[in-house]
């Protein structure tokens, strides 16, 4: 019996000591993968960028309208104190903004609302945008306007594991309330 705990005990040291390298080898790999995002402070919090894509040209038409996806960034944020309200109190948020702009080609005013749209993540969330950390990229276009500007969505996903993401904008109307084009669907990688 001594003969056989004392090989047992053994076998354990080599496993723990195996366990603990790939431990720290995972943590290194992790430390290394932290080092390489971009990181940008303010007194708002801390922004870590998992991925951006600045040459995005999507474009679709409904009616009489033109929206393009002109980029997107992908990153995670830590409000301060002062801003984690805006959070719903969370230490840490994911985030994705989509740089949108809106043309109507007609001489009437119609309506559509990009930043009131709603995203899908191939992780399986559902977000509607966050109206009150956007820029006004929506409502009525008086003739021949174009709007630009960010749409962010606030998620609870790992940034990591966000491979792709359906962004859905409700057709545009008129003054009647009258749908006037297709909902509008965009595809976008990450």
């Amino acid at each position: 019996m001594i003969g056989c705990s004392s090989s047992n005990s053994g076998d354990n040291k080599e496993t723990t000591t195996e366990l603990e390298t790939n431990e720290e080898t995972a943590n290194e790999e992790q430390n290394s993968k932290e080092d390489e995002l971009e990181v940008d402070e303010s007194d708002l919090g801390k922004m870590t960028i998992y991925k951006t894509n600045t040459d995005l040209n999507l474009v679709q038409r409904s009616g009489p309208f033109i929206v393009k996806i002109l980029g997107s960034r992908l990153f995670t944020f830590e409000p301060s104190e002062d801003t984690k309200f805006m959070f719903d109190n969370k230490d840490k948020v994911t985030v994705i903004t989509l740089h949108v702009e809106v043309e109507n080609t007609s001489e009437e005013t119609y309506t559509i609302y990009p930043n009131q749209g709603t995203i899908v993540t191939n992780t399986k969330e559902q977000v509607d945008c966050h109206i009150w950390l956007s820029e006004e990229v929506g409502g009525d276009f008086i003739g021949q306007v174009i709007k630009k500007g960010d749409i962010n969505f606030i998620l609870d996903s790992d940034p990591e594991k966000i491979k792709s993401v359906k962004y859905i904008i409700s057709g545009p109307r008129n003054r009647n309330f009258d749908i006037i084009g297709e909902d509008i669907i965009f595809e976008l990688s990450f």
